[in-house]
């Protein structure tokens, strides 16, 4: 099952939002840009992507 970006509705993080997987919350009160960010890189390492944290070169 993916992982879901949802609007925190009451609270300290009201108006914010959180990355859920099953497996549990991954991020809290986050932006919108932020948590969409995040859930594209959840899912793709769901689907067999590794990260090797190198960069392309800008041409």
């Amino acid at each position: 099952m993916p992982a879901k970006v949802k609007k925190i509705t009451s609270g300290k993080k009201k108006g914010k939002y959180k990355v859920e997987t099953p497996g549990g919350v991954k991020a809290k009160g986050t932006t919108k840009e932020k948590a969409e960010a995040q859930r594209r890189l959840l899912e793709g390492v769901e689907r067999g992507w590794k990260p090797t944290g190198k960069k392309k070169k800008a041409a």
